[in-house]
């Protein structure tokens, strides 16, 4: 029961596009690496992603790029935005491929990394 309050709770976004893209949209921005734990991560997308497949064939891309999208809210000062080397990707990363890839090696997945300015802060995948 405690996945599923969670689940609801925690509004994370997912699909696949009309190309066929896999897309996550996350209300939170990822924590900078120096700054502890992220196991909150593991906490909210493990179970989203969970019910987000369950009972539905999961992808398996052979070739593809993980482009993480850091989205601020343009009221952000610049000074707390930050460095895309600074930022901990790897939790999410290998949350989203037990779910669309074989493995996120290099062979596999290339990464990409990009920041935007929006009405809100939040993180895309």
């Amino acid at each position: 029961m405690v996945e599923e309050i969670i689940v609801d709770s925690v509004p994370v976004e997912m699909g696949f596009t009309a190309e066929g893209w896999f897309c996550l949209r996350m209300p939170t921005l990822l924590p900078k690496k120096q700054s502890g734990s992220t196991e909150y991560i593991r906490g909210y997308l493990a179970p989203a992603m969970s019910s987000y497949f369950a009972g539905k064939p999961r992808v398996r891309y052979k070739d593809c790029v993980m482009i993480f999208r850091h989205v601020y809210d343009r009221q952000r000062p610049e000074r707390l935005k930050r460095d895309h080397d600074n930022i901990e990707v790897n939790k999410v990363a290998d949350i989203v491929a037990m779910y669309v890839l074989p493995d996120d090696k290099p062979k596999i997945c290339s990464h990409y990394y990009c920041s935007a300015a929006a009405s809100e802060d939040r993180t895309e995948v």
